[in-house]
């Protein structure tokens, strides 16, 4: 059995903005039995200033040095049983990808980028693991704006004496530089994402 994550879009006209939406349950199973449920699924959060990525020739940070933006469209993926850990443990695996879109700019001249995206599991608002990943997307120059989706990954979560609650957390976003995350902070305004779905 599995419990869906949900899929939160950015809303229409938007630049960014904080994700904080719990994940969908996806079993129907009307047993009390517990075993017939998949695991609670964490919140998961896009910490502001952390969902768009822009990069620029090295000359200037205006439009006409522009060559992508890239942004957090969506995170999907869901939370099953998974493995044991080394002592015999029950974990939760969740699988999570971003949907990401590319925008060429005044300067593109790449046919993919390799960008790093960060995983951190926060429990009881503190840091309890953080893994970055580096994806390489593929990019249609003819068309300006392109759609991709990164690989799954594999988070394992300690399931807890009830399986059907979880007191983790999972932040989501680029791993910025500090020049990137400076110039989010400060161009950019935080709009909140539409929740797709029930």
């Amino acid at each position: 059995m599995t419990t869906r994550l949900f899929r939160s879009r950015l809303a229409a006209g938007s630049l960014f903005s904080l994700l904080g939406l719990g994940f969908l349950n996806g079993c129907t199973n009307p047993s009390s039995d517990i075993a017939h449920y998949a695991p609670a699924c964490p919140k998961v959060e896009v910490p502001p200033a952390t969902a768009d990525l822009y990069l620029f020739d090295g000359k200037g940070i205006d439009i006409s040095h522009t060559a992508y933006h890239a942004q957090i469209l969506a995170v999907n993926g869901d939370c099953r049983t998974g493995p044991n850990d080394s002592r015999k443990r029950p974990l939760t695996r969740v699988r999570i990808g971003l949907e990401i879109q590319f925008k060429e700019g005044a300067v593109a001249d790449q046919k993919s980028l390799e960008l790093p995206y960060f995983v951190v599991v926060m429990k009881d608002g503190k840091i309890v693991d953080k893994q970055i990943f580096t994806e390489k997307f593929k990019l249609h120059p003819a068309m300006g704006t392109t759609e991709s989706h990164s690989t799954l990954r594999f988070i394992d979560l300690p399931t807890g004496a009830d399986p059907l609650q979880t007191p983790y957390t999972l932040e989501v976003g680029f791993q910025l530089t500090r020049g990137q995350l400076e110039y989010n902070r400060s161009h950019l305004r935080p709009v909140p994402f539409e929740k797709v779905g029930r």
